[in-house]
């Protein structure tokens, strides 16, 4: 499993149902979170491939700030 950690600027139910959209596309995404308390509003997903850039493409595209972070 691949954990992928992004800091976002996810702040809203309205983004939320936006990203759950986005993500519910990739069969490879088995399950992801954001904490929104978080300073970096950190979107993690768990994966079962190292998609990280394409997600982070995605969502840039999408309108999203989306960095992934080190680890």
């Amino acid at each position: 499993m691949n954990i992928l950690v992004f800091k976002t600027d996810i702040d809203s139910d309205y983004d939320l149902e936006g990203v759950d959209e986005l993500l519910s596309g990739y069969e490879t995404v088995v399950q992801w979170n954001v904490d929104r308390e978080d300073v970096d509003r950190v979107l993690r997903v768990e994966s079962t491939v190292n998609n990280g850039s394409l997600l982070q493409q995605r969502m840039s595209e999408a309108g999203y700030l989306c960095v992934e972070m080190a680890d």
